[in-house]
């Protein structure tokens, strides 16, 4: 195949896919209008390539997870923690396939709701676990900064929402494995149920 097929802007190529097929515009009309090569506007018209191209290697990465991993990015870096790329690396090359996970940060001493804070947080799978994919809320206990861990205690599911366990269990993580930032949960009744708006997604 010719190196020149490959030579077009991505939104002329578009512009002349939508002429072809919504339009009834000849292929060789508006591969001529758009200034895009024929034969590859042709084969995206029959399916034999892809409508959008993908220059390089397949990624790794789902596009949730991209997102994922650029807002925890972003996030970290304005906490004064940025990752280095090593870091990101050395992230994937340990846990492979992740989990992530809901926390809850209290920011001040007082420990009021309106100071409160949401983070995601990514797990390695538990291999044995049934529903490696699964998100929890949990509230930052303890950070230590010298080391760049948290100390959580993790809420338990209920259904839709969500609860503190009756017996307090918290454990240390990375702050690695911290992601983004989302709101916190809301009381839904007298039996200590909380809603967590942005978990609906995760538990469809």
């Amino acid at each position: 195949m010719s190196k020149n097929i490959l030579k077009y802007d991505d939104k002329l190529m578009q512009q002349a896919l939508v002429a072809v097929k919504q339009n009834h515009v000849s292929v060789k009309s508006a591969a001529k209008q758009f200034n895009v090569p024929m034969t590859t506007l042709y084969y995206k018209v029959t399916g034999k390539y892809p409508e959008k191209r993908q220059m390089g290697p397949k990624t790794n990465l789902r596009e949730e997870e991209e997102k994922i991993i650029i807002e925890w990015i972003f996030k970290s870096s304005h906490r004064d923690f940025p990752i280095t790329k090593s870091q990101l690396l050395d992230s994937r090359r340990k846990t492979g396939r992740q989990m992530v996970q809901v926390i809850y940060e209290k920011t001040s001493r007082s420990g009021s709701q309106d100071d409160t804070k949401l983070h995601l947080l990514k797990l390695p799978v538990n291999q044995k676990a049934k529903e490696p994919n699964k998100y929890y809320p949990g509230q930052i206990k303890k950070i230590n900064h010298r080391k760049k861990t948290y100390l959580m205690l993790l809420m338990e599911q209920s259904g839709h929402n969500f609860r503190w366990p009756e017996k307090e269990h918290s454990l240390w993580y990375s702050l690695e494995q911290i992601i983004c930032k989302i709101g916190k949960p809301k009381p839904i009744n007298s039996r200590g149920s909380y809603h967590v708006s942005e978990m609906a997604i995760y538990l469809q």
